[in-house]
């Protein structure tokens, strides 16, 4: 299976992630980005598309390499004309940062969403996640259990925001599970522990 790299940010997915990694509002995440935008650190933040032009491609192909530097991660530029789509952008273009080293007086929080902003691009670029789905069936004293979970072939662009979530010590969920050495049919002795749970 595969899952493809996300496009830039527009308004929408932005607040959305900073709410789900960083615990932001849409509000506070709309605040700091006007905040970026008048310091001319990133683009403007109103917009709904997630692409840019096509007059844009050359400076934007600067400004890929720029953030894998940035975030001094290995520069691993698969398809950069996938966030190029003149007829989904309307007034503006998807966000994107246009400055990098303009960061007096922003706080600790505004650099938290200019160096998302900043990932999304290295994403927006990346090779796809591709992976296996694991599903796995156990047999004990005549009781089934069941374990689901996903084995990696490669992280593509999950790679770099695994990086991103450790760098701010966001937790990784990882349902990754090793049965490279499990065949159908074997038998092996472990520990079963049964937590008792409560509905409030």
């Amino acid at each position: 299976k595969s899952k493809t790299a996300p496009h830039l940010y527009d308004l929408n997915t932005l607040q959305r992630d900073c709410n789900r990694y960083l615990g932001f509002s849409a509000q506070k995440t709309l605040d700091i980005a006007q905040e970026l935008y008048e310091k001319k650190l990133t683009t403007y933040p109103r917009t709904d598309s997630q692409y840019i032009t096509h007059d844009m491609e050359a400076k934007f192909s600067e400004l890929v390499k720029i953030c894998f530097n940035y975030l001094d991660y290995s520069s691993k530029i698969v398809d950069i004309k996938r966030n190029i789509n003149d007829s989904k952008v309307s007034d503006h273009h998807a966000i994107i940062p246009t400055g990098y080293d303009n960061f007096g007086g922003i706080s600790d929080d505004s650099m938290m969403v200019y160096k998302l902003i900043t990932l999304r691009v290295v994403c927006s670029v990346s090779s796809a996640y591709l992976y296996d789905s694991i599903n796995m069936k156990i047999v004990c004293s005549g009781y089934t259990f069941n374990q689901s979970g996903t084995m990696t072939i490669d992280e593509g662009y999950k790679e770099f925001e695994k990086k991103y979530k450790l760098s701010q010590n966001i937790k990784v969920d990882d349902k990754e599970c090793d049965i490279s050495v499990l065949n159908d049919g074997d038998e092996f002795i472990g520990t079963v522990k049964a937590e008792e749970k409560f509905t409030k």
